[in-house]
C-alpha cells in the first residue's frame, strides 16, 4: 500500500467572513427594529414591552456569539488536515484540535435518510475507538458541545469546496493506512 499525502481542506475564508458581517448586520436591524417601535410607542402595556425588548436582546445576544464564532473560524486556515500522526479537527464551531489515529474507531459519511433519521447536520462523521477515554481529554465546553450534538466528531465542510464523499473516501483510506502501519 503506497503511503497517502497528507490532507488539506482550506476555509473558505470570504464565506466564513460574509457569514459573521451577516450576523452582525441582523444584530445591527434588531436593534434598529426595537429602536423604531419604541418611538412609535406601540405597547400598551409594559409587560409586553419588557417581553418584546428581552426577546430582542436575547436574539441578538445569539448573533453576536455567532458573529465572534464565524471570526474565530477565520483564524485557522484549515477545516481538517492530516498528516502521519493524525486528523487536526478545526471545523464548525467546536475546534477539536489533534485527534491521533490510534483513537479513531470509524470514519463515516452519512447519507441523507441517515442524516434525518440521526438528526446530524454533518454529512461526515468521526467516531471515537474508546468514547469515554477520548471525551476524558476534552475541555468541559468540547465535551459538552460533542455530548449536546450526538457524540460523535462532526466534520462541517459547507464552508469548503469539496465533495463531502471523496473527503470521506480520502479519511477512510488514510485511517486504513496509518492504523495498519502501526
Amino acid at each position: 500500500m503506497v503511503k497517502p499525502e497528507n490532507l488539506y481542506l482550506r476555509r473558505n475564508a470570504p464565506l466564513t467572513a460574509f457569514a459573521a458581517v451577516l450576523c452582525l448586520a441582523v444584530c445591527g436591524l434588531l436593534v434598529f427594529l426595537a429602536v423604531f417601535i419604541n418611538s412609535e410607542n406601540i405597547f400598551d402595556d409594559t409587560v409586553d414591552a419588557v417581553i418584546f425588548y428581552a426577546a430582542i436582546a436575547v436574539l441578538c445576544a445569539i448573533m453576536l456569539v455567532y458573529a465572534v464564532l464565524y471570526f474565530i473560524n477565520l483564524t485557522r486556515k484549515f477545516v481538517i488536515y492530516t498528516d502521519e500522526k493524525g486528523i487536526y479537527h478545526y471545523s464548525g464551531f467546536v475546534h477539536l484540535g489533534f485527534i491521533p489515529w490510534e483513537e479513531i474507531g470509524e470514519i463515516k459519511c452519512l447519507s441523507h435518510a441517515q442524516r434525518i433519521l440521526t438528526n446530524s447536520s454533518s454529512r461526515l462523521i468521526i467516531l471515537p475507538r474508546d468514547q469515554q477515554n477520548f471525551f476524558g481529554k476534552l475541555s468541559f465546553l468540547q465535551r459538552y458541545a460533542l455530548i449536546a450534538f450526538g457524540a460523535s466528531i462532526k466534520v462541517h465542510t459547507l464552508g469548503t469546496r469539496v465533495n463531502t464523499e471523496a473527503l470521506c473516501a480520502a479519511l477512510v483510506q488514510r485511517h486504513d493506512y496509518y492504523t495498519t502501519q502501526i
